[in-house]
């Protein structure tokens, strides 16, 4: 059952992305083309960052299946205190975490 939902994943975040114009979503299959990470970050969320304060709180759970893994979100507060989710992420352990922030850093730019 997991490994079918890997595999509709792809189309289930074009699906997302046909429903929220300027979302920003990304897959990292290895060379057998297996899934590997996964990452969103709503269009809303990627245009009110701006409006935000400039800390940036990432946090992962670990997900209790067949292939393992960890759910990363990262979180900002917004002017009123209130969390405001940036994005999304599924990845392995070590090296994803620097995937996920390069992704990261391609949906929402760099504030000046």
């Amino acid at each position: 059952m997991t490994e079918d939902n890997y595999n509709i994943l792809p189309s289930y975040l074009h699906m997302m992305k046909e429903n929220n114009p300027g979302m920003y979503t990304n897959i990292k299959r290895d060379d057998e083309n297996r899934f590997q990470y996964a990452f969103f970050a709503y269009s809303i969320s990627i245009i009110g960052w701006t409006n935000c304060k400039s800390v940036i709180m990432v946090d992962g759970i670990f997900l209790k299946s067949k292939y393992r893994g960890i759910l990363i979100i990262a979180v900002l507060k917004d002017r009123n205190n209130n969390i405001f989710p940036l994005a999304f992420g599924i990845a392995e352990y070590n090296e994803s975490y620097n995937w996920f922030f390069n992704q990261l850093r391609n949906a929402i730019g760099v504030r000046e």
